[in-house]
């Protein structure tokens, strides 16, 4: 599957702070980037079906009512498409967990070996970003998107001494290909 072409990394990359240890889970802030579903790009739409009894056990909600009726379009994702999930009866996305903090989808991840693949693009990169062919940071998105208030990164306490591009490199290699000269592994 081809990756994602990034051009330039905006300089914000490089000095945003990353997740500590305990990840987005130790973050006070309520999972409030969950509460506006996510965009699948392909390669995640297809494993989550691939596992469909599964996540289906975990979300108790049918996959058929678990994304938007038609795809973006848009070809800056892993597989050239998206598909939006919906949000659930919770006021979070349908794979927010049921019992509280956390995804049910990086549970397959830990617990049932599942690949990384079936996570969202969006969710395995947050707080980073990418529109045509940069990547950025939320903060600096023109739609208006913000890191949200309580995240783990924006928390001198909780966020890593290293910055995004060290946090997600292993996230960042797997999306994207870096096609200028700039190193996400300062």
């Amino acid at each position: 599957m081809a990756k994602i072409k990034i051009s330039s990394i905006s300089e914000q990359c490089h000095v945003q702070k990353g997740f500590g240890q305990d990840g987005c889970l130790g973050s006070n802030c309520d999972d409030a980037c969950c509460r506006y579903g996510a965009d699948f790009d392909r390669a995640a739409f297809d494993l989550v079906f691939s596992h469909r009894e599964l996540v289906e056990s975990l979300t108790e909600i049918k996959l058929e009512y678990c994304f938007e009726d038609e795809w973006s379009g848009y070809r800056d994702y892993l597989g050239g498409d998206s598909i939006r999930s919906n949000v659930g009866p919770g006021g979070y996305c349908v794979f927010h967990a049921p019992e509280g903090k956390g995804c049910v989808l990086y549970k397959l991840v830990f617990n049932h070996q599942v690949s990384r693949r079936i996570l969202p693009s969006v969710c395995r990169l947050y707080p980073l970003t990418w529109d045509g062919g940069e990547l950025a940071v939320y903060n600096e998105s023109d739609d208006g998107d913000i890191i949200e208030p309580g995240c783990v990164c924006l928390d001198p306490d909780k966020s890593s001494a290293s910055n995004l591009l060290v946090t997600q490199k292993h996230e960042i290699a797997d999306i994207f290909d870096l096609a200028s000269h700039a190193c996400a592994c300062r």
